[in-house]
Order: C-alpha cells, then sequence, then structure tokens
C-alpha cells in the first residue's frame, strides 16, 4: 500500500510537473556582439583615384542622408587647406568651416578670365571713346612696356621649368611663376587691344560684338565662383571633430547619440519587436548600458557562415561619451518561454 502510495505521488508530480512545463514561461535572453556608433557622422574620405566624397550618414535609420564628390581635373592639383581655427578644437557646430579645397586649374581658370574681361573692357571704352594722337602714343608706349615685360617673364618661367623638372624648385613656386607668366601675357594682350581698337576705330556692330564677349566672359566667372564656392567644407552637424581616423578618411565629425547595431541571427527574427530592451557592458570599465531597440532590417545577409540580419538599438542619452566603434556584448530581452520551448530549442543547437 505505502509503495502504491509513493508510485502515484511520484506520477502526480510528473504530472503536475509536465502540465507546468507547457503553462509556465520563464524569461528568455540571448547575447550578440554590437558595435557602438554615433547616431549621425559626416564623413570626408579619400577616394583611390585622389578625388574626395563627403557623407552624411544617419546610423539611427541606416540611411545615408547626403553625398557629394569633389573631382579632381587630370593633370590639377588639389590641396585641401584644414581652418586652423579647428586644429585645437574637439567639438564643432554646424555651418562651421572645416577648411577649403585649393585647385590651381580654378585659380588658372580665374586668372585667364578676369584677364579676358579686362581685355574686353579696355576695348570697349577706346571704340566709344574714339581716339586721339596722343592716346595712340601712350598705348604704343604701353604695349611695348607690357610686351617686354612678358618676354622677360616667360624667359623666367623656362627656366624654372628646366629645374622643375630636375626637382630644384618646389610645385608651389613654379605655379607661382606660371601664374605670373599668364598674367604678363593677359597684360600684354589688353595694352595690344587698346592700341589696335585706336588705330583701327570701330562700328557700333563691333561694340555690341564686344559687349556680348563681356557678358559671355561674366557668366563664365559667375559659374566659377559658384565652383569656388562649393569647395568650402562645411561642418553639418553639432558634434566631435576627428581628424586622425585612418588613411582614406581626412576627417570625421559625429554627434553625441549613441546607437548599437547588431547582427542577430535569423532563428530570433520572430522573436524580436520595436522597444525591446538591450542590455550591454563597457569591457574597460565594467559599466552598464541600455536602450531600445530602433530598427529591425528586414533583408538577411551572411556574416561568418551564419545568417544573420541587423538591429540598431538607440542608447540612452546618459551615454553621449562612450567612444565610436566599440564592441561588446549586448543582451536582448526575447519574450518568455516555456519549459518545453526551451528543451526545443537546445534540440535544435544540439542537432541541427
Amino acid at each position: 500500500m505505502e509503495r502504491k502510495f509513493k508510485y502515484g505521488l511520484i506520477a502526480s508530480g510528473l504530472f503536475i510537473l509536465f502540465v507546468l512545463s507547457g503553462v509556465v514561461e520563464i524569461p528568455y535572453s540571448y547575447s550578440v556582439q554590437g558595435k557602438v556608433l554615433a547616431g549621425n557622422e559626416w564623413l570626408l574620405i579619400r577616394q583611390s583615384d585622389g578625388s574626395l566624397t563627403e557623407i552624411t550618414r544617419n546610423n539611427l535609420r541606416g540611411v545615408i542622408q547626403n553625398y557629394g564628390a569633389y573631382q579632381i581635373d587630370r593633370g590639377d592639383i588639389v590641396q585641401v587647406q584644414l581652418n586652423p581655427d579647428m586644429l585645437n578644437r574637439s567639438q564643432v557646430s554646424p555651418s562651421d568651416t572645416l577648411g577649403i579645397f585649393s585647385s590651381n586649374f580654378i585659380s588658372e581658370e580665374l586668372a585667364r578670365l578676369q584677364g579676358e574681361l579686362d581685355v574686353a573692357y579696355a576695348t570697349l571704352e577706346v571704340n566709344r571713346t574714339g581716339q586721339k594722337e596722343s592716346l595712340l602714343r601712350e598705348a604704343e608706349h604701353t604695349y611695348n612696356l607690357n610686351l617686354e615685360r612678358a618676354r622677360v617673364q616667360q624667359r623666367i618661367l623656362e627656366r624654372e621649368t628646366e629645374l622643375f623638372e630636375d626637382n630644384l624648385v618646389s610645385s608651389q613656386d613654379y605655379e607661382i611663376t606660371r601664374g605670373l607668366t599668364r598674367i604678363s601675357e593677359l597684360e600684354a594682350q589688353v595694352a595690344d587691344a587698346r592700341l589696335q581698337s585706336l588705330k583701327t576705330g570701330a562700328k557700333q556692330e563691333e561694340i555690341g560684338l564686344i559687349r556680348a564677349q563681356i557678358r559671355a566672359i561674366q557668366r563664365n566667372l559667375e559659374t566659377l565662383k559658384k565652383r569656388i564656392n562649393r569647395a568650402y567644407l562645411i561642418s553639418p552637424l553639432k558634434g566631435r571633430l576627428s581628424m586622425d581616423i585612418a588613411n582614406d578618411t581626412i576627417m570625421v565629425v559625429s554627434d553625441s547619440v549613441r546607437v548599437v547595431i547588431m547582427p542577430v541571427p535569423y532563428e530570433y527574427y520572430q522573436e524580436l519587436g520595436l522597444d525591446q530592451t538591450v542590455n550591454g557592458r563597457l569591457p574597460h570599465n565594467g559599466i552598464q548600458l541600455s536602450g531600445k531597440i530602433v530598427r529591425i532590417e528586414n533583408m538577411f545577409r551572411m556574416i561568418a557562415g551564419r545568417q544573420v540580419f541587423m538591429v540598431t538599438a538607440w542608447l540612452d542619452s546618459r551615454y553621449t561619451d562612450i567612444p565610436e566603434n566599440l564592441l561588446t556584448t549586448f543582451t536582448i530581452d526575447a519574450q518568455p518561454k516555456t519549459v518545453w520551448q526551451h528543451l526545443k530549442m537546445i534540440g535544435e543547437k544540439l542537432f541541427f
């Protein structure tokens, strides 16, 4: 009788345990590796062909908000001059000037167009006012003087070209000499145009043609000046400025928002939802981190031979000073599971 009672008690206990294992839910969470990033960041990147690219990226939404490319013309020498005021600053504000592009091609083109405009204005003025003997003598003297100056400057350029080819003159000094030579040639052309106009006079049709040329040169100058204005590097964000990043990354501006990007195994896709809690710990000081899931990618990818999908969580605003690109382990709170569900998941991991 006593033995039957024990068996019955054991059977009852097993039955109750069997029922409870399918009803009682136990909290469940799992761990994944995560990478901490800024919520928004602006990057200036040097491409393999020498061109520069600026990108404004929203890591919270996983999108590139702005993309711009600075194409360098073949044979051009382009320098990025950083704003000296930024060198001793770690924080920047929107609209701060971070630097400027300096292009020899643009500088030479600007000087050429300005010289052509001066020639056109001088020609127009002479043709409108007529000519006198004294003006002819003065114009002839000015022309001869400018012509001789241009010849001297040309000889200087020829000598510096030989030195530059032998690496005895810096590229900066050589470009300055080239620019001065071009200006001297343009001054001689201006003087020659004024002299020829005084000698020949002009008809109204010729004056109209000169005015049309002036308008065309002015339009080209406006286009070039707009291109120069686009050469300024302006910060679109308020945040931390970093300039010692990598060989191809010149500078980065990142805001104080912190997000974590986590590759989660595909079997947990149905387990996740927005606003679920994630928790982590800083590896170097043990500080606890917490946040909420704000984005779940609906596309799978392969990482280290496993199918995963990317999950983005927004970290609490207290964690604004966490270093970017930090890798650490995060725990995601999933839906509670029964004992049977736990056993099933363990079996799938062991045998499948």
